[in-house]
């Protein structure tokens, strides 16, 4: 006997009038409803049959969202409920793992998304081309006094796919575009202060249990930065503001949230030349990064995540040639190796649920890792007031973290 629309805590009269009714030994009563059991409490001789509903989420164990599951099961009503219902609905043809997987990747949209990853990594890469503009690396200094203005191009390609949530293992791919126009003034000591504006879009597409999110992404962002050329290091701080832009889809569900990211750094390097032309530069930093990703809906389901607080300490050493051509121009050809721990919030705790009863599930879910591991191989050339940079960079993680970027950057000095 299969019983539709049971929801738990009340009982269901199955049948009543019908004297001297019996339920044959071996009859089996169940819901359609897969995570709700029945259990027989009466069949008197006027044949009222009377069954108990009780709640067993064992054939979803490790769904992400058991207290929105139990909600749903109760009777809660809504979009959310609609779809969860439809997917517990043993009819459906899916088995119990199936359904628990689909379940999951409802839980999934706002991570898989990878919403605070590309911003993350996209204010990373900001601040690693303000760091280069000021380097010593560069093909030009900040000396004589004077004004500039320079533009970076760049692109940007990332992915992981060992990221956990609960048992679910998901990952991402990630294509970001930019462009950073900067402008500074250099005092006669070198000190130099500047102002650089990013803006740029792509998309982030899951992987693995987070498969058939998309998000569409646009930022913009705004730095102040100033270079300090002191006795036994050169310095370079920063000081940034990032908004990135999220358009998140998911089965023909659509969610806009919004990510702030704060960032404030520290570079030192010092050059120590080996012979005339050849410099190698041991540099040492650290960059700390807050990040809010406001709530949204999608589909009746809400989305929300704790802010992240996060610090790097990157270190490493570079390497370049110091060449002139006979025609004046200034060339030097760098490769950097670093390496960079962080610390803090690596794992977020979000919250998943029902948009119209704020009935909430919570896990935590990875967003940075435990290191990276970074080389860049580029060439600068300058000559007067004209500068001209292209470098290659590539990064690696656990959690099977791989990042490119490629820079081309322009410099003209007043």
């Amino acid at each position: 006997m299969l019983v539709n629309n049971a929801q738990t805590g009340k009982n269901i009269h199955l049948a009543a009038g019908f004297g001297g009714m019996s339920i044959d030994e071996g009859t089996v009563i169940k819901a359609s409803n897969r995570v709700i059991d029945l259990k027989k409490i009466s069949l008197d001789e006027n044949g009222e049959f009377v069954v108990a509903t009780e709640a067993n989420l064992n054939p979803i164990s490790n769904v992400l969202i058991p207290n929105t599951v139990l909600a749903v099961a109760e009777g809660k009503k809504g979009l959310g409920a609609d779809r969860v219902n439809e997917i517990l609905n043993s009819l459906n043809n899916l088995s119990d793992q199936e359904a628990e997987k689909a379940l999951n990747s409802i839980a999934l949209m706002g991570v898989g998304s990878g919403a605070q990853t590309a911003a993350l990594t996209t204010s990373d890469f900001i601040q690693d081309s303000l760091n280069l503009h000021g380097s010593t690396l560069a093909a030009y200094s900040h000396q004589p006094s004077g004004a500039d203005l320079w533009i970076d191009v760049n692109g940007m390609f990332s992915k992981a796919n060992r990221y956990k949530a609960g048992t679910e293992t998901f990952g991402y791919k990630s294509d970001l575009g930019g462009v950073t126009l900067g402008g500074d003034y250099s005092f006669e000591n070198g000190y130099t202060l500047g102002l650089a504006g990013s803006f740029g879009k792509g998309s982030v597409r899951g992987q693995g249990a987070a498969s058939g999110i998309k998000n569409d992404i646009s930022y913009y962002g705004l730095n102040l930065y100033g270079v300090v050329p002191a006795q036994y290091a050169n310095f370079v701080g920063t000081l940034g503001f990032l908004q990135t832009k999220n358009e998140i889809k998911q089965n023909g569900y659509k969610g806009k949230p919004d990510v702030t990211s704060f960032s404030l750094s520290l570079l030192a390097e010092k050059p120590l030349a080996l012979n005339e032309a050849v410099t190698v530069t041991p540099h040492v930093g650290v960059r700390y990064t807050h990040l809010k990703l406001n709530s949204f809906n999608a589909g009746g389901m809400t989305y929300k995540a704790d802010n992240v607080n996060l610090v790097s300490v990157p270190i490493g050493a570079a390497l370049n040639a110091n060449l002139s051509t006979q025609g004046g121009v200034k060339v030097k050809p760098f490769m950097d190796v670093t390496v960079a721990p962080t610390f803090g919030d690596r794992k977020v705790k979000n919250k998943v649920g029902l948009q119209e009863t704020g009935t909430l599930d919570s896990f935590d879910v990875r967003i940075a890792n435990n290191a990276m591991f970074r080389g860049k191989l580029g060439i600068e050339a300058s000559k007067g007031k004209h500068a001209l940079g292209v470098n290659y960079g590539v990064g690696a993680g656990n959690m099977g973290r791989v990042d490119q970027t490629v820079q081309v950057k322009y410099r003209f000095q007043f």
